[in-house]
């Protein structure tokens, strides 16, 4: 437990969560022909061949790139 003070915010916390909805198989493949290859494989394009069903086409608009991409 904390105490807020003039010096201290409170709101802090270690906490997170996680959860994980994806098959494996499918898992697996984004992470081995995707993420790991740093290819961009949205619209459930898996970059082996196989897309996801149920996608839709993509728009094409190359969203601007903020902060150098860095999150903030």
């Amino acid at each position: 437990m904390y105490v807020v003070t003039p010096n201290q915010a409170g709101g802090l916390s270690l906490h997170a969560d996680w959860f994980n909805g994806w098959h494996p198989a499918v898992m697996e493949a984004i992470l081995k022909n995707c993420v790991q290859q740093e290819l961009d494989c949205h619209d459930g394009n898996l970059a082996n061949g196989y897309r996801l069903s149920g996608t839709r086409e993509g728009s094409g608009f190359e969203p601007q790139i903020v902060n150098g991409g860095l999150g903030y």
